[in-house]
C-alpha cells in the first residue's frame, strides 16, 4: 500500500526456493532434503520463520538433527529456532536455550525468547525466571531492564 503503480516489484529467486523448501517440509517432506550449505542469514530466517508455529516434537527433532539448529553459530538462525522450540514447549532445545541466553546478550535475540517463555505459562515462566537469574549479570543494563519487565508480567 502506498507504492506508486510504476514501482518495481523485486522478486527473489533465492527466497522463492526457500519458500518451496518450507512448503515441502510442511507437506511431510524430510528435513534432510533441506540443503542449507552456503545459506545466508536471510535464507535461514525465511525458512525458520516460514515454518508453522506449531509442529510436533518429532518434526522438531528431525529439523534439529538434520540442520543442527541447536548448535547453530548464526545467532539469528539460532534465535529463530529457539523461538519455534519455545512455542512448542520442546524440552530437548532447553540446553541450547540456556547456553545461548547466557552467552549472547543482544536484546534483539534475547527479549523474544523471554517473551516466548513467559507466554508459555506454567511451562515457560519458571524457565524464564531461572534463566534470567543466571544470565542477568552478563546482560547490558538496558537489556537486563527490558527482560526484567518481561518476566515481571504475570
Amino acid at each position: 500500500a502506498g507504492l506508486p503503480t510504476n514501482a518495481v516489484h523485486v522478486k527473489s529467486q533465492s527466497l522463492a526456493q526457500i519458500d518451496q523448501l518450507v512448503a515441502a517440509f510442511v507437506a511431510g517432506g524430510p528435513a534432510s532434503a533441506v540443503q542449507v550449505k552456503g545459506w545466508n542469514t536471510q535464507q535461514w530466517l525465511r525458512f525458520l520463520n516460514g515454518l508453522p508455529r506449531q509442529l510436533p516434537a518429532a518434526r522438531l527433532a528431525e529439523l534439529d538433527a538434520a540442520l543442527n539448529l541447536s548448535g547453530s553459530t548464526n545467532a539469528y538462525a539460532r534465535s529463530a529456532w529457539l523461538e519455534l522450540a519455545i512455542a512448542n514447549r520442546y524440552d530437548p532445545a532447553l540446553p541450547s536455550l540456556q547456553q545461548f541466553a547466557t552467552t549472547v546478550g543482544r536484546g534483539l535475540f534475547i527479549r523474544p525468547l523471554f517473551s516466548g517463555l513467559m507466554a508459555q505459562g506454567e511451562w515457560g515462566q519458571p524457565i524464564a525466571r531461572d534463566l534470567f537469574a543466571r544470565a542477568r549479570s552478563t546482560y547490558h543494563p538496558a537489556v537486563a531492564s527490558g527482560v526484567e519487565k518481561i518476566i515481571a508480567q504475570p
